[in-house]
């Protein structure tokens, strides 16, 4: 249960069917994981190392969050601190592998190794932040009757971090838009002597996901500050299930835009390749003719 959420004015019955909505929306996502996992396994297939590796941290990405929901689930029924210690590493984790898929895209092995390391260094000190701002401290044991001007600690720490948050996304929302252009730019250099126009709503769906993330995860974090002040507990709860979805939507949305990518990647990869072993025959051919 949120801890914006006061169960002592909750009947036990609304209590139990929110814990059991959310417990179903979680192991729905998992298995939609599970089935985006199978389905990469299978139709993404290239011989490019570049693409593999892309691959298997797209793959990596949707284990990890079935990781996570699955943790959630567990710590849903037994609240324990090492617990949500571990949340917050998977979810560091998972972070970290978006920002270093989107990194290996935009790979150039030109760059000096002081600039690669340099580049490390940035990924890790982002990852560092990224899990000290989103870590759960309103769950730490404090004591109950600890308000400040009548309001709950815990409840001060959730509008402090979220606000937090909220000015990190807007900070990261335009690294993120230079890095999504730089990686349409270069999916169109590759393709400049063909006709892709089968490709170009997903070259338009790339280029607006940077804004179309900022504003989900603002929802998401602008709708939890308002539920802080919902003095009523059962439009709080179902405010909370709205919550949920919109949280549910946003990740979703970002791992969907890595699998856009490396598919976009990964049909021009096939392509050339086709186009290769096309060319390759036709130079058989003529050899054959010129023999004959």
């Amino acid at each position: 249960m949120n801890d914006f959420l006061n169960e002592e004015y909750l009947d036990k019955e609304s209590i139990t069917s929110y814990k059991r909505s959310d417990m179903i929306l979680t192991l729905f996502f998992a298995v939609l994981d599970l089935i985006v996992i199978i389905v990469s396994s299978i139709n993404l297939k290239s011989k490019k190392r570049k693409i593999s590796e892309l691959k298997q941290k797209v793959i990596k990405i949707f284990i990890f969050d079935i990781i996570i929901r699955l943790l959630y689930n567990v710590q849903y029924n037994s609240p324990n601190l090492y617990k949500e210690n571990l949340l917050s590493l998977m979810n560091t984790s998972q972070f970290y592998l978006i920002i270093s898929f989107l990194d290996l895209i935009l790979f150039n092995p030109k760059l000096s190794k002081l600039q690669q390391s340099n580049k490390k260094d940035k990924q890790f000190k982002l990852c560092i932040l990224f899990f000290f701002i989103t870590f759960s401290y309103e769950k730490l044991p404090f004591p109950q009757i600890t308000k400040i001007f009548n309001i709950k600690i815990n409840k001060i720490i959730l509008f402090i971090q979220s606000l937090v948050i909220l000015y990190c996304i807007y900070k990261l929302h335009d690294n993120l838009k230079i890095k999504i252009t730089d990686i349409v730019s270069n999916i169109k250099i590759e393709t400049q002597d063909k006709k892709q126009i089968n490709l170009i709503k997903f070259y338009l769906f790339i280029l607006g996901s940077p804004l179309s993330c900022l504003i989900l995860f603002t929802i998401y974090y602008c709708l939890k500050i308002v539920i802080l002040f919902i003095l009523n507990a059962v439009f709080a709860l179902y405010a909370s299930i709205l919550l949920n979805i919109v949280k549910n939507s946003a990740k979703y949305f970002t791992f969907f835009v890595c699998e856009v990518i490396i598919y976009v990647l990964n049909k021009i990869s096939i392509e050339k390749e086709k186009e290769l072993k096309k060319n390759n025959k036709t130079f058989l051919d003529e050899v054959e003719i010129i023999k004959d």
